[in-house]
Order: structure tokens, then sequence, then C-alpha cells
């Protein structure tokens, strides 16, 4: 009945210490094999995501940047794309400029920051346990905003960081005010674990990620569904924070992880297992093998 599993990276297919466990590939191995197209959808990076496409054998497609950019792997070229205006780049940046908080911005496969931290320190670490053509691009500049004007190269997304929830409400606030903005996740806590070798780095954080206006994973998701001649109830998504509700209310079957956000769960079709006990691949198995 199934043609397509939409499934997300990060508290769905990851588990909690930032691993794909052998259930989760070897149902989505098995799916494949079934002729069922398995898609990676995040709000990570391009690059990022890339990688675990090809560690899960996911590589025909993939939805990265909450839905800013879709991608045929293997011709390797965008479906969609969706930047953000300059205006409204000049203005989040000048507003956290102003703040003094730390952002970076996704310009295609590229990373582009003013300082290595957080996120982008996290990408360089892990980039020196990656072979060259799975290294995720940091670009360190001195001024994301002159980059920007005089390249006149568009983010997809920006991501604003703090260790703490208060210096990031006055600039939530102000870009959440601007039309045309989407912010998925305002001041959401989010904890990964970066490798560095055997050593592992808990870094916890709030962030904004903020896109253009109706851009989200559903909306991504929809496109990639028209350009392969398939039918909402003919995917299954599989998902876990509130970034994932346009995905999956756009399924015909959506699927919140047993560690979702109450607000996904809500809007749910079922409820699998968490991301510690393999629940993707219990959807896998429950609604496809």
């Amino acid at each position: 009945m199934y043609k397509l599993i939409a499934i997300d990276i990060d508290g769905t297919l990851l588990s909690s210490e930032g691993m794909v466990s052998w259930d989760n590939r070897q149902a989505i191995r098995k799916a494949l094999d079934k002729g069922i197209l398995v898609v990676l959808c995040s709000g990570r990076i391009a690059g990022s995501v890339r990688i675990y496409a090809k560690l899960t054998g996911a590589d025909r497609f993939m939805i990265a940047g909450n839905g800013s950019v879709v991608r045929d792997l293997r011709q390797n070229f965008n479906l969609y794309e969706s930047v953000m205006p300059q205006d409204k780049c000049l203005s989040i940046i000048d507003i956290c400029h102003e703040n003094n908080v730390y952002f970076h911005a996704y310009i295609g496969d590229k990373l582009v920051t003013e300082e290595l931290k957080y996120t982008s320190l996290g990408y360089d670490i892990e980039n020196r346990f990656y072979p060259p053509e799975d290294r995720i691009a940091i670009e360190v500049v001195d001024d994301i905003k002159e980059y920007i004007s005089t390249r006149r190269e568009y983010p997809n997304k920006f991501v604003v960081i703090s260790d703490e929830k208060q210096p990031l409400r006055p600039v939530g606030e102000e870009i959440m005010a601007m039309p045309g903005i989407e912010m998925v996740n305002p001041f959401k806590y989010d904890c990964r674990l970066i490798r560095d070798g055997v050593t592992m780095y808990d870094m916890c954080t709030f962030n904004l990620e903020i896109m253009s206006q109706n851009t989200n994973k559903g909306k991504a998701l929809k496109i990639l569904a028209e350009y392969l001649g398939i039918l909402p109830d003919e995917i299954m998504a599989v998902g876990d924070n509130e970034n994932d509700i346009h995905m999956i209310e756009f399924a015909g079957l959506g699927v919140a992880m047993g560690n979702a956000a109450a607000s996904l769960k809500e809007r749910a079709d079922h409820i699998t297992q968490t991301n510690n006990e393999s629940g993707v691949a219990k959807a896998i198995e429950k609604f496809l093998l």
C-alpha cells in the first residue's frame, strides 16, 4: 500500500547516542528491497543528511534544511530549493549582531559562520573522521552580512544558538515579527552528542531555526511526491518534533515516535516506540513488512 517512507533523523532515526540501530538499518533495507522508496527528511544541512542517506542505503532522494532543499542524490540536482530574500537575510544578521548571539547560515551545501562554535564546531570535529567526500563544507568569515551582500549567495536557513534561552528571546520575538519568515521549534532545547574519536561531547543548546515563509517538510514532501507520481495515501512519515507536523499531516499514515513532542503525537495516526527502542523499525515492520 505504501510506496514512500519519509523519516526524520534526530530523535527519530538516531538514538539518543546519535547512532542508527541495527534494527533500523535492517528494516530500511527490507523496505528498499520491496521497492519502497525511503527518504530522509531533516532540519540538518544537506551534506549531513547525505551522510545518513548513504549509511542507510536511502540514497535516492533527500529533504534537508527543514524542507528548504529537495534533492535527487543520484542525479545530483535539486528538485526544489527555497532561499531567503536578501533584505530578510540582512535584517536577521543585524538583529543577531545587535544582540550579540551566535548564528550561522546554511547556503546550499555550505555552512557559513563567523566563529566555530556549537553546531559548526560539532560538524568541524566530525569532519576529521569522515573521508573528504563526506565532510561538511564550513566557511568561517569575518562578516556574514558582507559575505552575502558581496557574493549574492542567499541562505536556505539560519540557525541562532545560545546556551541559555533568555538571550534568544528578544532575537526570536523580533524575527518572528518580520513578514515572510518561517520559524520552527522556537527556543527549542536541543541536545546532540558530538563524537571526537572515542570521546563524546554532550552539546546542549537553545535554538532558533529560520527559513522563508511556507518552507516546511510537508511542502517539500508534497513536491517530491508529485514529482514521483505518488499519492499522499501511499506515504508513511515518521517524526518526533514540531517541525515534523506538516510532514506527518501530509502523509496518509503519520507516525510519531514514543519520545515525540505532545503536539506531534496529537496529530499522528500511530505512535511507535522511542528512538532508543528502534521505533522506526517497529513502524516499518508493522505497516510495511
